[in-house]
């Protein structure tokens, strides 16, 4: 298995790992193919996207926005916007390789801090394996379908 930052190239794969996200994550909101597309298009404008690939393709990634921090712009905020594993890369370690190649990538692209997200889908041992890496529990967030 290999990480490496995807390219446009990879944009009909990440299109795919996105409806498998999504159908995962059981949002009531419909997948749209070509607003997935959009959005990989402007996380890499705004960060990027890592790709994990085992075998033919693509089994996982991880997209990244890079921002500056809203109360302090002379730092920025890595903030994760979307990260899936396929169901059999999950057992290979391939989630902590993204986690940590996204770690290494918004360190070099100046963050210092990178914020992670857990659906309230999401196992219990997400929540557990960011505490082990140093992670911090900073808010809770809250949706309403209006």
């Amino acid at each position: 298995m290999r990480v490496r930052l995807a390219t446009d190239r990879d944009l009909p794969a990440i299109v795919e790992l996105g409806r498998r996200f999504h159908a995962f994550s059981g949002d009531k909101v419909a997948y749209d193919p070509n607003s997935a597309d959009a959005t990989a298009r402007g996380v890499m404008q705004m960060g990027f996207i890592l790709l994990a690939e085992a075998g033919e393709g693509p089994v996982g990634m991880i997209g990244v926005a890079v921002v500056p921090l809203f109360f302090n712009y002379a730092k920025k905020l890595a903030q994760e916007l979307m990260w899936w594993v396929d169901e059999d890369g999950r057992s290979a370690g391939t989630a902590l390789a993204l986690l940590r190649a996204a770690e290494a990538e918004a360190r070099a692209r100046g963050a210092c801090r990178l914020q992670m997200i857990a659906l309230a889908s999401s196992p219990t041992h997400v929540a557990r394996l960011y505490e082990r890496l140093g992670y911090q529990h900073r808010e809770t967030a809250f949706s309403k379908d209006l």
